[in-house]
């Protein structure tokens, strides 16, 4: 096989020892041992992890990692060994590897699998910020905290801010406050006779001298000599 197929955890040799055959002989492994941030990388869509007693925190760390970014985990481990569960937030299969003459189907199988799993799923990032558009749209009229839409996509703060800069190379509360203030000039306009503070309510700001410095940052105007000149 050409593919190199991502492997974390304990060593091969786990897996291997079998004196009937190598799985390596029939999967180009490319193994990491313990070194999980390879979870990380932007293009590693899944990877394969040999599990054991040994590195029984380690696993419950890399499901953490493929949770937040939304990966897959195929598991190796002995039919002996009961894991603790770590796998409810994560797609995770798992194949036993005492039994090498089945394991290279079931193997090739699950990784053709999953492969296409993945690729079908590349658009994912968009759907999610969809979804926090549509969030947005729907609650502007409050306050919105970024661990609030963090939890909507099912990131950690941390990550959901890397990420949303990543797609949008803008800070989440940057984007929010150009909704807000986009909108703002909106009814400004078409709510000639509407109170300033009335406005300021709809976009989410109960403070109005906090709305009038956000809106004059935004451009440069206050909301008065805005709507003074678009409404002639």
């Amino acid at each position: 096989m050409n593919a190199r197929y991502i492997c974390i955890g304990l060593g091969l040799d786990s897996v291997t020892h079998n004196k009937c055959s190598n799985i390596d002989d029939d999967f180009d492994f490319d193994f990491h041992g313990r070194d999980i941030s390879v979870l990380t990388r932007p293009e590693i869509k899944y990877a394969i992890f040999i599990l054991g007693e040994e590195v029984d925190e380690l696993f419950e760390i890399a499901c953490s990692i493929c949770s937040n970014l939304g990966k897959r985990l195929i598991v190796l481990t002995a039919e002996s060994y009961v894991c603790n569960t770590y796998t409810d937030k994560v797609q995770c299969t798992f194949l036993n590897y005492t039994d090498l003459s089945k394991l290279r189907g079931s193997l090739s199988n699950l990784v053709n699998t999953t492969t296409q799993s993945t690729n079908i799923s590349g658009n994912l990032p968009s759907k999610r910020l969809n979804k926090i558009d549509m969030f947005i749209e729907k609650n502007i009229d409050r306050e919105i905290r970024e661990e609030e839409v963090a939890n909507l996509a099912n990131f950690s703060t941390t990550y959901f801010s890397k990420f949303f800069r990543k797609h949008k190379n803008i800070s989440f509360q940057e984007y929010l406050s150009n909704k807000r203030v986009e909108l703002s000039k909106q009814l400004l306009t078409s709510q000639p006779r509407e109170k300033v503070s009335s406005i300021a309510f709809q976009v989410g700001y109960s403070d109005v001298s906090y709305f009038n410095r956000v809106f004059k940052k935004h451009t440069s105007l206050t909301p008065t000599e805005y709507r003074q000149n678009v409404v002639r």
